[in-house]
């Protein structure tokens, strides 16, 4: 079996684009250089830029947006972004939309999460996403994993998640909820979710990071079946440049099993250089892939 795709996720960059160093639009450019020939995009760092006029027209259609702020999903945004794609040769893996479907969430309207999705949804066909990742939001308050209320709960979020990949399916969109620290913290929990939205466009995208300490392995054999596309996290290595947490060949090894089909993005969240960290990432992914095969 041929190793996935591998693509450079824009949080691998997560410390310049915080400060301002660099802008989302940078990304697909730095990943070529480093030879990725894609990215995933977190629409986290769409910020308003440009001149004086342009940021406070932008920040002002903020306010009727229905995107969690400060993200600026202005055509001008999303034009220098697919300009940036294109002139880099670089295509989209994944656009990221931090969705919350709890009633704890911004403006605390599952509603307006909906809204923002399908916003989301827009914007992936435009910059010509093949996948777009979904998060759940947090569970209800005081609801422990497995109890009645938080099983109600991801009860109420197959109806959205049904409508969504029905226009994600038009789109040419492929859907993916990751196992993120919410709702959906549980692989049993998400499993369930992605089995009772029942929808052939609907997977998981599995970070094999994402956890609790010491059960990654387990977790992302749970899941690999379902996975449609995956975050390949990576913090520090070792002198033989194994990852210092996570066990690749291993988690590699569930994913051949499982037949995935999807892209792997590199995900450094290290200190120092990320260029640095984004290729010891990749070499460690390439060299754990053909021991999977072992």
């Amino acid at each position: 079996m041929l190793p996935p795709p591998l693509c450079l996720s824009s949080w691998t960059y997560h410390a310049p684009l915080y400060a301002g160093r660099l802008a989302l639009a940078d990304v697909p450019g730095a990943a070529r250089a480093l030879g990725f020939e894609s990215v995933e995009l977190q629409d986290l760092f769409l910020w308003p830029r440009g001149r004086r006029l342009r940021r406070w027209l932008a920040r002002l259609g903020q306010l009727f947006s229905p995107a969690p702020p400060p993200r600026d999903y202005g055509a001008p945004a999303l034009l220098a972004l697919r300009a940036a794609l294109l002139r880099s040769g670089v295509r989209l893996a994944a656009w990221d939309l931090d969705t919350d479907f709890s009633d704890r969430g911004w403006r605390a309207q599952p509603r307006v999460a909906l809204a923002y999705a399908q916003l989301g949804l827009r914007a992936a066909w435009r910059l010509q996403a093949a996948v777009v990742r979904l998060t759940a939001g947090p569970p209800p308050r005081g609801a422990a994993p497995g109890s009645p209320a938080s099983a109600r709960h991801l009860d109420q979020l197959v109806p959205p998640l049904r409508h969504l990949a029905r226009q994600a399916e038009n789109l040419g969109l492929v859907l993916a909820l990751e196992n993120h620290a919410d709702a959906l913290a549980e692989p049993e929990a998400l499993r369930a979710l992605v089995l009772a939205v029942d929808r052939p466009n609907l997977g998981v995208c599995l970070d094999l990071g994402n956890f609790e300490r010491g059960c990654e392995l387990a977790g992302v054999r749970a899941l690999a079946p379902y996975a449609v596309h995956a975050h390949a996290k990576c913090w520090e290595f070792d002198a033989a440049g194994r990852e210092t947490r996570l066990d690749y060949p291993a988690s590699l090894a569930a994913l051949r099993g499982a037949g995935f089909r999807g892209t792997l993005s590199v995900e450094y969240e290290g200190d120092g250089d990320p260029n640095v960290g984004a290729m010891r990432a990749r070499a460690l992914i390439e060299a754990a892939w053909g021991e999977a095969r072992g």
